[in-house]
């Protein structure tokens, strides 16, 4: 009987994990796994593995729903189930480690709000407790974060430098998919600074290496959105062929896992070098492939404004290259991010 009961807590451990790592490879299916792990957890008898024990568990499976929400750009409902796990953790003993992580995935939600010094705060804290605690490798993770958050607050040239002290300290073996991330978001932001031949051949190195490192953890969304960086890295360098090849496989395969946002920025940027190209026919055609992902997204979204001011433009024939960049951007800045947790 009693190895029953250590038996089924283990079991939502491990579904609790499970479901955190199916939101690097398909956000509707981790969504899923996520809300499964959450009822069977609140099933769980406190008396099984005591309470602190179960407030903590409590408190993972709502952090992972609330990451599994976020994937999938649901962000209302994901800041609501953070709520839920810092009160779990609040209502337990102190664990500042397992604060620190909860903050680290508030302040990726923070990014994807736009609520950028909400975002550097909580990491920084994150930071300190991590290096009080002697968490070398977790603390590196939480510096790799501040990059991007710095990045993606208009200051490019400083998440770089943070994102290089990151990549200093962070081991590819003992910390994978923080590495990988890493790596991932320099290539990023080289990509949006890159201004000349020279540049853009530095990024596009990043990307391949990026795109090499990506072996060391199964990770097939983020691996699609380095297909779709490199379609458009190539494009600009005036490898066409490849370049189109590259964003229309990254486009399917959002698709196929249902990543809306990523797929629409995707095939934004298809309908951009199509624009550039003077090629109408093709830019109709991706609208065409816009219009579901429209409707797919709620009222009064951001995202679902921009969508159908493009779509708007293209059907009464006033697409200009600026707006299909100013849209792309607006995509860009609420989809969801390479994360490293």
């Amino acid at each position: 009987m009693a190895n029953s009961r250590v038996l089924t807590a283990e079991t939502c451990r491990r579904e609790i994990r499970n479901a955190d790592e199916l939101r690097y490879t398909h956000p509707r299916r981790a969504l899923n796994a996520a809300r499964k792990a959450l009822e069977r957890t609140s099933r769980l008898d406190d008396s099984i593995c005591g309470s602190n024990e179960w407030q903590l568990l409590q408190a993972d499976a709502w952090a992972v729903l609330g990451s599994a929400l976020r994937a999938a750009a649901e962000l209302c409902d994901a800041e609501s189930a953070f709520n839920v796990a810092m009160n779990f953790l609040k209502a337990g003993r102190a664990n500042p480690e397992r604060r620190a992580e909860l903050a680290q995935r508030i302040a990726v939600l923070r990014l994807d709000q736009q609520r950028y010094g909400d975002a550097l705060s909580l990491l920084e804290g994150a930071y300190e407790v991590f290096e009080d605690l002697g968490k070398s490798q977790r603390a590196a993770g939480a510096l790799a974060d501040l990059g991007l958050v710095l990045g993606r607050w208009g200051q490019p040239k400083v998440g770089l430098s943070f994102l290089g002290l990151a990549l200093d300290r962070l081991d590819p073996r003992r910390r994978p998919r923080n590495f990988l991330a890493a790596v991932h978001n320099t290539a990023l932001l080289l990509h949006e600074l890159a201004d000349d031949f020279e540049s853009r051949g530095l990024a596009l190195d990043w990307l391949r290496l990026a795109q090499r490192c990506h072996s060391l953890v199964p990770e097939s969304l983020n691996l699609l959105k380095l297909r779709g960086l490199l379609g458009l890295a190539a494009i600009r360098l005036g490898a066409l062929q490849e370049g189109f090849h590259e964003l229309e496989q990254a486009a399917d395969g959002f698709r196929q896992l249902g990543a809306v946002h990523e797929q629409a920025i995707v095939l934004l940027h298809l309908a951009g070098a199509h624009f550039g190209r003077g090629d109408q026919d093709n830019v109709r055609r991706v609208a065409g492939q816009l219009f579901p992902i429209f409707r797919h997204l709620e009222m009064g979204n951001e995202a679902r404004a921009a969508l159908l001011l493009f779509l708007s433009a293209v059907h009464a024939d006033r697409t200009t290259t600026g707006l299909i960049e100013r849209v792309t951007a607006t995509m860009r800045r609420t989809a969801p991010l390479v994360e490293g947790l």
